[in-house]
């Protein structure tokens, strides 16, 4: 992120994103995350990937089972819902690339990791 000289949030210079979301839900409930994400580049193409598979410190992110989303212009929803009780954690990455000759460069990643309770 990125502050001006007051200490106030640049939001032109930040890159983030914020998520809406019920942090509480039955087992087997789908949950609506919405996400939305400031780009670093406005022609940039942003993905969300998810997975139950990335443990807590992100180690060995490659080889896991993602579900893959694309953002539209900077949000995205996601219905997401637990098979057992207990505290999850929904965890994963955006990803944004930059269009160029029909190849996704990565250009930024963004890790998300999101507390809930499922009962």
């Amino acid at each position: 992120m990125s502050f001006d000289k007051n200490g106030a949030l640049n939001r032109q210079k930040s890159n983030f994103y914020t998520v809406k979301y019920q942090d509480k839900a039955r087992i087997n409930e789908k949950i609506k995350f919405l996400f939305k994400y400031n780009k670093m580049n406005k022609n940039s193409i942003v993905e969300l990937f998810i997975s139950s598979e990335i443990d807590k410190n992100f180690c060995d992110l490659d080889n896991k089972n993602y579900i893959i989303s694309p953002f539209k212009e900077d949000s995205i929803i996601a219905n997401i819902g637990y098979s057992s009780k207990g505290h999850k954690n929904i965890r994963g990455f955006i990803k944004e690339y930059l269009p160029q000759n029909d190849w996704k460069i990565p250009y930024r990643i963004v890790y998300v990791d999101i507390p809930l309770e499922i009962y």
